[in-house]
């Protein structure tokens, strides 16, 4: 069996992907018992957990590698702090896929200290530099370049100029993206002469394509309009599409560029829905993994505990017990059978408890995506630019009161059957409207023609119908409850 742990370790290093967790599983039969060490019992989860995240069930392969945590003693001196440092480096990666900020922190900080522990220096500071991007997103811009001046150190005291300038990839886009342009190029420059990643034309090894907008964000906010421009344009190609035509789309609005404004309109749009929906299967994708994690753990479960059962039953047949002691042991697995299968049913129960919430937030987000889709409707920012009186006091005409309805109707058919089943005045049902794509009262009463002390009323009345609670303030709130699908069941 060590010659198998040794073997899958071997691949495991070598980057042979896992097809199955058969390995992994016997292993941890075998391993997983008080008799064998804490070191042992931490390579075979190890190995177990590499094995589904090689098959893709990153959920599971999570488990696995909490669970090798848990199994190693840091107090042993005898502990793998070699192994050990790998885990909660896997589990850095998977924290990160799923942009757990405060848990990858957490995992690279682990893995960078324990690393050092067991004297891989490398691996120490690499696993330091993983963690730059999570001081970025947490907005601890001030550790982020405190932690990034220290990797930068190591890697030149190594003699590694172009690992020491790469460091600077994350501090440069979060200080363009605060608006701190001095500092973006006093690192810019390091980064373009030393990194050695731009070939002989500027352009960037794929992969390191945020470069561009940082860039564009530095030209824009320096008014260097043109090359702004130009690196924006070399991001819609690239993962960055949605801001790359969000930030062309605020530059042709700042030159007043109808037909560049219509045109990046329309691709900002379509980019952001594209992101919300890819947002949204990812979600969708680890509530299933955790679902299949809760089938499979049960059917572990039930394994081991039939193995348990046998060898319980071999036991007292080789030493012999008395007819006695037989009997206890029959009376103590149908107690054990029960309770199993009752945690089974508790098992099965909390699962379907999660499958529902799941469809629950599948809608919200369905319907959060509808109001996105709603938001977008030319009939809508029309409305917006009316209340904000951007065409000298207009008012909406009758039509365009009916295309309005129109478009509430098609994209949120549930909330206006509400209205109807409420009874809802007429009043009421536009004011309700209006309210619940954000137009605030002060331009409600610009599109009614109508006084704000009748905008409050209707507000008011509107949430009474929906709600039993007459005020005008939590209206909206009562909206966003009126959108939300019912739960089955």
């Amino acid at each position: 069996m060590h010659q198998m742990l040794e073997q899958a370790e071997w691949m495991n290093l070598h980057d042979s992907l896992f097809t199955s967790d058969s390995i992994g599983l016997s292993l941890v039969r075998y391993y997983d018992h008080w008799w064998h060490s804490t070191a042992l019992r931490l390579r075979a989860y190890y190995m177990l957990g590499c094995a589904y995240r090689d098959m893709g069930d990153k959920t599971i392969a999570l488990h696995y590698f909490e669970t090798a945590v848990q199994k190693a003693d840091t107090l042993d001196s005898d502990c793998d702090y070699a192994t050990l440092s790998r885990v909660f480096g896997e589990m850095g990666v998977i924290y990160g896929e799923q942009s757990q900020s405060y848990e990858h922190l957490h995992a690279y900080q682990e893995q960078s200290r324990l690393a050092l522990k067991a004297g891989d220096t490398l691996l120490s500071i690499s696993a330091l530099g993983h963690t730059i991007g999570s001081y970025s997103v947490l907005g601890d811009t001030a550790t982020m370049m405190q932690v990034a001046n220290k990797v930068r150190r190591f890697y030149l005291q190594k003699g590694d100029r172009k690992q020491a300038a790469r460091v600077y990839y994350t501090p440069i886009y979060t200080y363009a993206c605060n608006g701190d342009y001095e500092w973006v190029r006093r690192l810019l420059d390091t980064y373009e002469r030393e990194s050695g990643l731009f070939d002989e034309q500027g352009n960037i090894q794929a992969g390191n394509e945020l470069y561009y907008y940082s860039k564009g964000l530095l030209y824009k906010g320096t008014n260097w309009i043109d090359s702004a421009e130009y690196y924006f344009r070399r991001l819609l190609s690239s993962d960055y599409s949605m801001e790359a035509s969000k930030s062309l789309l605020s530059i042709y609005e700042a030159q007043g560029n109808s037909d560049s404004i219509e045109k990046y309109a329309r691709i900002y749009q379509q980019e952001k829905a594209k992101r919300a929906i890819r947002n949204r299967m990812d979600i969708q994708s680890v509530l299933l993994s955790e679902s299949k994690y809760e089938q499979t753990q049960s059917q572990h479960q039930a394994n081991q505990k039939a193995r348990e059962a046998w060898m319980a039953w071999r036991l007292v047949l080789t030493i012999g017990v008395a007819f006695v002691l037989i009997l206890f042991f029959f009376f103590y697995i149908y107690n054990k059978v029960r309770n199993r299968a009752r945690k089974k049913d508790e098992a099965l129960q909390l699962t379907a408890d999660k499958l529902q919430k799941a469809e629950v937030e599948i809608g919200n987000w369905n319907m959060a995506l509808r109001e996105e889709q709603l938001r977008g409707e030319e009939i809508v920012k029309l409305f917006e630019a009316m209340a904000r009186k951007e065409y000298n006091g207009k008012r909406p005409t009758k039509r365009e009161w009916g295309q309005l309805t129109s478009a509430f109707k098609r994209h949120m058919p549930h909330v206006w059957s509400q209205f109807v089943s409420f009874k809802l005045s007429e009043q009421e049902r536009l004011v309700a409207l209006l309210t619940l794509i954000d137009i605030p009262s002060g331009g409600i009463a610009t599109l009614l023609d109508i006084s704000p002390q009748a905008v409050g009323n209707a507000k008011s009345g509107a949430n009474q119908k929906l709600s039993g609670q007459r005020s005008a303030s939590t209206l909206l709130i009562t909206l966003r409850k009126v959108s939300q699908p019912a739960s089955k069941g």
